[in-house]
């Protein structure tokens, strides 16, 4: 479904006193979405839509909206949420590689700083979106040289948190493997 252009005025609310209509509702839920993606200040943005919010649940004149509506909203806004907790995810997993990329050329100048551990970009088996390895109970090194002393136990379990599969005939090779999930090489 294609939004209306930007420039789409939101519709006056009704000068009587009546519950909105779902078409109403579909107006205003349009307009607030388009406030959410205005270049107007946070501030100006966040008092539309908060308007925009009062007349969808509150109705015009203190009637409140169909009872059908905020689920219908919530529904519709469930997977624009996922998604957004994905992306929060990815954009955490992508600062914490660009840490760990950083850790190795000090780990050879002899500082050995600490690894960021990587959050989940996607539900891992009970393990959602955002989840680190360490409140899972899964061991993460904390410095590079401590990738350097994962057992076979240890990085199968952060294969198992990951889902994805260290391979190397060598616990060597599997550390090697890590080194490069995590961004260190």
């Amino acid at each position: 479904m294609a939004l209306p252009p930007a420039t789409w005025a939101a519709p006056a609310p009704p000068a009587v006193a009546k519950a909105p209509t779902p078409a109403e509702c579909g107006n205003w839920a349009v307009h607030m979405l388009h406030e959410m993606m205005s270049p107007d200040p946070p501030a100006v943005i966040g008092a539309h839509v908060q308007q925009s919010i009062a007349v969808i649940t509150q109705g015009v004149g203190g009637v409140a909206a169909p009872a059908w509506f905020m689920p219908a909203i919530a529904g519709a806004l469930a997977p624009i949420n996922a998604r957004l907790d994905q992306l929060s995810a990815q954009l955490l997993r992508m600062e914490a590689r660009s840490v760990n990329y950083k850790v190795i050329f000090a780990d050879v100048a002899g500082q050995n700083l600490p690894l960021s551990p990587l959050p989940l970009v996607a539900p891992v088996g009970a393990n959602p979106i955002g989840a680190l390895p360490g409140p899972a109970g899964v061991y993460f090194p904390a410095t590079a040289n401590e990738v350097n002393s994962l057992t076979e136990v240890q990085l199968n379990a952060l294969a198992a948190f990951y889902g994805v599969l260290f391979d190397g005939p060598t616990v060597g090779d599997r550390r090697t493997a890590f080194r490069s999930f995590v961004a260190l090489v």
